[in-house]
């Protein structure tokens, strides 16, 4: 997947959606869960600041999974 993803016209950061979409498959309740969202949290931190971008990828996140 490319940096970006864009749905809707919205662009997001592909790899948080890649590693959200990751954690959501496989055995579980298809949710994220507290562990998940830390991974998501760190995935976040790895740059120096918390992008526009990024800002919007949690929201869709939060708001779709």
């Amino acid at each position: 997947m490319g940096y970006y993803k864009t749905i809707d016209g919205v662009k997001y950061d592909g790899e948080l959606i890649e590693l959200a979409e990751k954690l959501t498959s496989g055995g579980g309740d298809g949710r994220l869960s507290k562990a998940d969202a830390g991974q998501i949290l760190e995935a976040v931190k790895d740059g120096d600041s918390y992008t526009d971008t990024e800002k919007a990828t949690v929201k869709y996140l939060r708001d779709n999974l």
